[in-house]
């Protein structure tokens, strides 16, 4: 997904959330026609939920940090995470985390850009 793309799905997360009157049926028409109705039929219920894109998904029991690490990614794939976030939701030291990013990175299965403390980590397109 570019940046125009995700800039794009999360502008409509925000008009979907602010408009308190729009039904579950004039949702189901924009998503279905329209010019935005590409973007709006991907949108999940979930994700229009107001604080949703903070609940991550615990890590499982006996579950490889891969996984683990994939599944946070897959939960908000419009989201740009830091390394911060990752390393405190799964309890990891940070030299960890970049373990386990570099190999999900070199897959292609997650994307980097930045630099230092700036550098932030997202679930690569499909």
């Amino acid at each position: 997904m570019t940046l125009a793309e995700t800039a794009h799905r999360c502008a409509l997360i925000q008009v979907v959330r602010q408009s308190p009157t729009l039904g579950l049926d004039q949702l189901l028409r924009l998503a279905s026609e329209g010019q935005h109705a590409a973007t709006l039929s991907s949108i999940c219920v979930g994700e229009l939920v107001v604080g949703s894109e903070h609940a991550l998904p615990e890590p499982l029991a006996a579950e490889p940090l891969e996984k683990s690490m994939l599944r946070v990614f897959q939960a908000s794939p419009e989201r740009r995470f830091p390394a911060s976030t990752i390393t405190r939701h799964l309890g990891l030291r940070r030299w960890t985390t970049l373990k386990v990013l570099g190999p999900l990175m070199a897959e292609g299965k997650i994307q980097r850009a930045g630099r230092t403390s700036s550098t932030r980590y997202w679930l690569a397109s499909s």
